[in-house]
C-alpha cells in the first residue's frame, strides 16, 4: 500500500488520506501533499508547533517522565489507553529512554499516583497525587504540552 506524507502537520499514512493542494502565500504557486481532513490537519498542526515551542524553551529536557504521565492523565481528564499515555510521553519527551519511561511508569503505579483499570490509566487520588498537580497549572507549558501530545498521539495510533 502507498503512503503518504502531509506537508502541514507532518502526519503520514495511507495515500487516500492526502491530496496534492496549493501552498498558501507561495510565490510560485507550489503543491504539496496535505491531509483531506482540514480539520484535524489543522489541529495536528497547531499541537506540534506547542510540542516544538516546550521542547525549544528547555522544559522537555528537564520534565521527567513520571511528570508528563500526570500531565498526560490530567489533560485527558479521564481514562486513557496506556498505549496512547505511552506514545502521549514519547511524544512529550523524545530524548527519554524507554528505560526512564517504564521505571516511572512502574514507581508511578507502585506509589498510587496511577491507577491502572482494564488497561486503562486514571490518575489516583490523595494527599501526593494532589501536591504533585499543584506544580503545574492547568494553563502551565506541561498542561499544553501534554493536550497537544495526546492530541498528536491518538492521531498517529
Amino acid at each position: 500500500m502507498a503512503t503518504g506524507y502531509c506537508a502541514k502537520c507532518s502526519a503520514e499514512g495511507p495515500s487516500g488520506n492526502f491530496t496534492k493542494k496549493a501552498i498558501p502565500h507561495h510565490p510560485k504557486g507550489a503543491r504539496a501533499m496535505q491531509c483531506v481532513d482540514e480539520n484535524r490537519c489543522d489541529a495536528r498542526s497547531r499541537a506540534r508547533a506547542v510540542l516544538y515551542g516546550f521542547r525549544a524553551d528547555g522544559y522537555a529536557a528537564k520534565t521527567p517522565p513520571g511528570c508528563a504521565i500526570l500531565a498526560i492523565l490530567r489533560a485527558a481528564s479521564g481514562p486513557v489507553d496506556s498505549t496512547v499515555v505511552e506514545a502521549s510521553v514519547r511524544i512529550m519527551l523524545r530524548d527519554a529512554t524507554d528505560g526512564e519511561i517504564m521505571r516511572d511508569v512502574y514507581h508511578a503505579r507502585g506509589s498510587g499516583l496511577i491507577v491502572e483499570r482494564a488497561g486503562t490509566w486514571i490518575l489516583g487520588e490523595g494527599e501526593r497525587v494532589a501536591a504533585v498537580l499543584a506544580t503545574m497549572p492547568f494553563n502551565g507549558p506541561h498542561a499544553l504540552a501534554a493536550h497537544a501530545a495526546l492530541c498528536v498521539s491518538k492521531s498517529v495510533l
